[in-house]
């Protein structure tokens, strides 16, 4: 009778471990991801276009996912993966990545951080739509994040003109890309194994769908080894590398516990664009800020939140 609670008490030291070292894989998957705008501002004297960039971030994205794959022996799933899906998958991560270089071009970093993390708050709306019952928390967050998004576009240096309706046009489907992915992803991959592979696929089918706008519009080669460098970074260090990040911190944390963490990205993102960009948030956004991040902490913290990984987005 005696070993029950010592093992007991040795899972949850285990489990104690686990979940230290997945707090860090968490939020390194985060910085990753907050680093993607740097990297865009960075390569904007470049001359390349929102196509160019997404063209070239999955063209070095692909073999650098496959070849990790390769290099930590990752077993390949016993069953078939459903392509069909992965595939729409594909289509949702090139419509995203272009979507946020075209935004990231149109209005200062933090701003369309702040922007973009409405995406929960439009999962709960497009749940809603499907026939889902929305909480009393569920609806507060959709108040908060409302509210918070009227700060910061009516906060930005100049006013909502500073951006115009074409920049927040973006950042909203930008937003609206995301919501889609995690609502697919959801669906193409519950009960599903191979989890790695599975985002291996997803990054080639959005290289895929993007290769032949790139081939008609004539994408650029750059010329310069900055260039190149920048664009390695924006593949490997805030492509695939937060993949399998955000993968290793899900299955040690689950996914409930890993979403609430992620919501650091709009904070580290805010932080190293006033470091490395000299781009701060302006007074009024600030609290719009802190009720969007309130706001994905209500939607996340749910107890209706499904325990279950994902493929990670890219």
């Amino acid at each position: 009778m005696l070993m029950f609670p010592v093992r007991r008490r040795r899972m949850r030291a285990s489990a104690r471990v686990l979940r230290r070292g997945g707090v860090f894989y968490i939020l390194t998957g985060s910085l990753g991801y907050a680093l993607l705008p740097v990297w865009v501002r960075w390569l904007e004297p470049s001359g390349l276009t929102a196509l160019d960039m997404t063209f070239w971030r999955y063209m070095l994205a692909v073999p650098a996912v496959w070849g990790t794959l390769a290099l930590l022996g990752t077993p390949a799933p016993t069953k078939a993966l459903p392509w069909r899906g992965l595939l729409v998958l594909g289509v949702i991560l090139a419509s995203t990545a272009l979507s946020a270089f075209i935004g990231l071009q149109l209005m200062p970093v933090p701003t369309y951080a702040l922007l973009i993390y409405s995406y929960p708050a439009q999962v709960a709306v497009l749940n809603y739509l499907l026939g889902e019952r929305l909480s009393r928390r569920s609806w507060l967050a959709l108040l908060a994040t409302s509210s918070g998004i009227l700060l910061t576009l009516y906060g930005v240096e100049g006013g909502f003109a500073g951006i115009g309706l074409a920049g927040a046009t973006v950042a909203f489907l930008n937003a609206l890309f995301i919501a889609l992915y995690f609502l697919v992803n959801s669906r193409v991959m519950r009960g599903k194994e191979g989890i790695q592979h599975a985002a291996a696929w997803a990054t080639t089918g959005a290289l895929i769908v993007i290769l032949p706008f790139s081939l008609l519009a004539r994408v650029t080669i750059p010329k310069d080894m900055v260039t190149w460098l920048l664009l390695t970074c924006l593949a490997v260090w805030s492509t695939v590398m937060p993949i399998f990040m955000y993968m290793t911190g899900i299955q040690r944390l689950g996914s409930s516990r890993a979403a609430i963490l992620s919501t650091s990205e709009p904070v580290l993102t805010a932080m190293i664009a006033l470091l490395l960009l000299g781009e701060a948030l302006q007074p009024l956004q600030i609290p719009g800020g802190a009720l969007i991040i309130l706001s994905i902490l209500l939607l996340r913290a749910s107890p209706r939140t499904a325990e279950t990984g994902g493929v990670a987005s890219a």
